[in-house]
């Protein structure tokens, strides 16, 4: 027979409610901690960034900038998936090659994919 909760949540949460307050937080404590650094450069709030923004995406440079860095992602991807797969295929036909990089697999698995993604 399956135990049942002590406790049982009177009311259900609301699915669209609780995002919506999440994202309200979050943006509250954004606007704090920007008041107590009180440096618009250093750390500026929602509102202004909203403002800066909507004055941007009215500007050619703006979209040169984030076409140039959309080209910039999507080549790194492509070229280091091409040097993943041609690493693959010499350490699959060569065990030199497995043997070689083995040290660096084994240094990349162990460390956390957040660390790596700030060090890269």
């Amino acid at each position: 027979m399956a135990k049942q909760p002590i406790y049982k949540p009177k009311a259900k949460p609301n699915g669209k409610l609780f995002p919506l307050l999440g994202i309200t937080f979050f943006l509250l404590i954004w606007q704090i901690l920007s008041l107590i650094v009180g440096n618009q450069i250093l750390l500026p709030g929602p509102l202004a960034v909203v403002l800066a923004l909507g004055q941007l995406i009215f500007k050619s440079r703006f979209w040169l900038g984030v076409l140039y860095s959309l080209l910039s992602i999507a080549s790194g991807f492509i070229v280091g998936t091409l040097i993943a797969i041609l690493l693959g295929h010499l350490a699959f036909f060569f065990s030199w090659t497995e043997i070689l990089f083995s040290p660096l697999i084994y240094i990349f698995k162990s460390a956390p994919l957040a660390a790596l993604t700030i060090i890269l």
